[in-house]
């Protein structure tokens, strides 16, 4: 069931607001799940909703109802209602006017039409490349999604997209002689259904391979040394750097990255883009949740902090422009994270490193603060590798960005981040 989110537009005005943005989301979705190298259950179900959200002077709200309980009159009444009684925003200045919207590759019929057979008959291949007598795999998953969004706005958006998308996940440990290896995961996600059988079966080949090499890992004594970044960590620490170029960050000052737009906030190695227009990218939609076109736009140039990542209302705070990037009126999201390659081969450069292709812990983008450990490691050194066992890491997020002394020249991807593997250097290792 669709809602006429134009219809709503049009009843928030009739109803006392000053502008209005309605917003309608359908996603249907399959799921096939393993459990214990078995296929346990299978899954699929409708989601829809719509929210709209109304200005009343100065004074923004929002209200929101599924699909099926949509009464256009009540829910603009229950808006407008709501911000009459909000606090006045002294800031707001208005909705954006309606701007280009790039036209990008987000729907693939071939993904659309995957049933829970294939789908079945997919995940069966996972498992298949993860089977060994020492490997264990707790849980295994693929899935398919197909969305739609529509807009409005009181300011003459009418925009509409329907995209689709595939993921793969897979989590094994090895056990021998009793002894028990960690954890190893992975996960893919992509738009299209080309090559995804083949990432996905490479993704469970992989996990395996992590799982059997984390038996009996050697334990190191403290050591200074480079931490090379894999595609996983790479996906957990590059998102808090998102996070420090992020416009509404900036603005409520929790990022050290305010006022430094044109100066150099990491070492020359590094440039890092928001691309909203990746092709089949799991971040990449036309436009953005406040109807703004998405863009490619670079936020660290060879070190150098070149723009923020804004949507209209801190855009026009900031002084900057808009970047197609609002989740919300007054929120504020990454698309796709994407690092350019670089001409390194931090693996072959590194005479000691802990190769981290996880990270959990903090890493925290409003003081810098980093005091993570180090899951899944291998210790590199004098030519040789080895499993590590858990190490933590204590150290200075901006420090770190300074310190980046090698970018890998092969991209890889996890979770909305495509990048290279990134070694810093100077980083100290204790054991847990």
């Amino acid at each position: 069931m669709s809602v006429d989110v134009e219809r709503l537009v049009a009843e928030a005005l009739r109803g006392g607001a000053d502008e209005a943005v309605a917003v309608y989301t359908e996603l249907r979705s399959m799921k096939v799940e393993a459990e214990n190298g078995r296929p346990k259950s299978a899954e699929s179900g409708v989601r829809s909703g719509v929210t709209l959200t109304v200005i009343v002077g100065k004074r923004v709200a929002s209200a929101s109802a599924t699909a099926v309980a949509v009464e256009p009159e009540r829910l603009a009444a229950s808006a407008v209602s709501a911000a009459r009684a909000a606090g006045e925003n002294p800031h707001w200045s208005g909705l954006p006017d309606p701007s280009p919207v790039p036209q990008v590759q987000v729907y693939d019929p071939e993904a659309a039409a995957l049933g829970p057979e294939e789908l079945s008959q997919l995940l069966r291949g996972m498992l298949g490349e993860a089977v060994e007598a020492r490997v264990r795999v707790p849980m295994a998953l693929v899935e398919a999604a197909e969305t739609r969004v529509s807009l409005a706005s009181s300011r003459g958006h009418s925009l509409e997209y329907r995209a689709t998308s595939l993921s793969s996940f897979m989590a094994a440990n090895a056990v021998e002689g009793g002894v028990v290896g960690s954890i190893a995961e992975d996960f893919y996600s992509t738009r299209r259904f080309k090559g995804f059988e083949e990432a996905s079966t490479g993704l469970a080949a992989r996990v395996s391979r992590w799982a059997r090499e984390s038996l009996n890992p050697e334990k190191v004594e403290p050591f200074e040394g480079w931490l090379i970044l894999d595609w996983g960590a790479l996906s957990y620490f590059l998102s808090a750097v998102a996070d420090a170029y992020n416009g509404e960050n900036v603005w409520m000052g929790s990022s050290r990255f305010a006022g430094k737009l044109g100066e150099e906030v990491a070492a020359q190695t590094l440039t890092v883009i928001d691309d909203g227009t990746l092709p089949w990218a799991p971040g990449t939609s036309p436009f953005d949740g406040e109807g703004t076109g998405r863009r490619r736009t670079a936020a660290v140039e060879r070190g150098v902090l070149k723009s923020y990542i804004a949507n209209t209302y801190y855009a026009r705070l900031l002084g900057v422009e808009a970047t197609g990037n609002s989740y919300g009126l007054l929120s504020v999201s990454p698309t796709n994270i994407v690092v350019e390659p670089g001409r390194g081969s931090p693996l072959e450069e590194a005479e000691r490193a802990v190769y981290a292709r996880y990270l959990t812990g903090d890493i925290r983008h409003e003081d810098g603060v980093v005091s993570v450990v180090v899951k899944q490691g291998v210790y590199l050194c004098c030519g040789d590798s080895r499993p590590v066992a858990e190490v933590s890491v204590s150290d200075d997020l901006y420090s770190m960005l300074g310190r980046i002394v090698s970018v890998g020249g092969e991209q890889g991807f996890r979770s909305g981040v495509y990048a290279p593997p990134i070694a810093i250097s100077g980083v100290s290792f204790s054991p847990t």
